[in-house]
């Protein structure tokens, strides 16, 4: 449990660079920059605990947690993006959030893979 606490903050800045890029990229026209900064922020806050620090402990097969986590932030994170954006867009929440959270697992990808 202590590698979860002390690479978690390294974990979840990457997650919050990565997915507020792609966030910025995809809403710049609806929003202020400052606001996809703080829906990116909340978004993760809301999804990015629970899955790093609850779920290993409820999914210990890797392939089930990686399934889980993904459509659990994806499906969670799409409906904050629609609730925060005033339900202009559904398909918007949703193309955001997916790939907000392809983004962000690449990222994590390319990072284990090249320790």
């Amino acid at each position: 449990m202590y590698w979860l606490l002390t690479f978690w903050p390294f974990v979840f800045g990457v997650t919050l660079l990565s997915e507020g890029i792609v966030l910025w990229v995809l809403l710049r026209r609806d929003l202020a920059p400052g606001h996809i900064a703080l829906l990116a922020l909340g978004v993760n806050l809301a999804t990015h605990p629970l899955i790093w620090f609850a779920l290993p402990q409820l999914v210990s097969e890797r392939t089930t947690y990686l399934l889980v986590a993904e459509i659990f932030a994806m499906v969670t994170e799409a409906t904050l993006i629609y609730l925060l954006l005033g339900r202009r867009s559904l398909s918007t929440a949703v193309l955001s959030a997916a790939l907000a959270n392809a983004a962000s697992y690449a990222v994590g990808l390319v990072l284990v893979l090249s320790i």
